[in-house]
């Protein structure tokens, strides 16, 4: 390896690639996270909501169950979004430069 790059390795350690969402607190150090039960719980009443069961409906054409349900919410990023609006918020965000 030529001495330059080596010199540019020596000079800067590569940074971790995986996330570490310990290092990325809530800006709000009061925010905690829900406990797994409370989270579970609201998720599946999300799964169970009249909204959930009337976009299901409309998808499938039909009546639906509550297995049709929890399939149209995962298929259409449910757990993605649940997680966004309850767990990820306040970590990651970068400022907006002005």
């Amino acid at each position: 390896m030529p001495e330059e790059f080596k010199e540019k390795l020596e000079e800067k350690p590569a940074e971790n690639p995986v996330d570490d969402s310990s290092k990325n607190p809530p800006e709000n150090p009061e925010e905690k996270l829900l406990p797994l039960k409370e989270y579970l719980k609201l998720e599946e009443e999300e799964i169970l909501s009249p909204f959930n069961e009337y976009v299901t409906g409309e998808a499938l054409k039909r009546p639906v169950t509550k297995k049709d349900m929890e399939e149209h919410y995962v298929e259409n990023k449910g757990p993605e979004n649940f997680a966004q609006k309850h767990v990820l918020k306040g970590r990651g965000k970068k400022e907006d430069p002005k």
